[in-house]
């Protein structure tokens, strides 16, 4: 990942963590602001785990528009965390080994 990056690197990587820290904090504060007005007091603890996902489900609608949104939340949220673990898995697979004679039988670095 780290070669895809546009030259200067660090001023690019400070830019994506910047969008990345915006984006974060305003999605934070909109869910918890929209689940405080929209899900009712006392059932509001049964959602705090899953804030998004209560959301759905007391939004207007049909029930049945409701639970495909409700769906649909937790697809992205499944497809989010595959491209995570696809990532680190291409990422270790595909990286160099610091010591490239060493392996995990050989223990390279320990006292035998």
């Amino acid at each position: 990942m780290y070669r895809e990056i546009e030259h200067p690197k660090l001023r690019n990587l400070k830019k994506a963590a910047f969008v990345i820290f915006l984006y974060s904090l305003i999605l934070t504060s909109l869910v918890s602001f929209f689940a405080v007005m929209l899900i009712p007091d006392p059932l509001r603890k049964n959602h705090y785990s899953n804030l998004m996902g209560g959301l759905a489900m007391y939004l207007k609608g049909p029930f049945e528009l409701r639970l495909m949104f409700h769906f649909f939340v937790v697809l992205v949220g499944v497809l989010i965390l595959a491209g995570a673990a696809y990532t680190s898995t291409a990422v270790r697979i595909t990286s160099k080994p610091t010591f490239p004679e060493c392996s995990p039988q050989a223990m390279c670095g320990t006292a035998q």
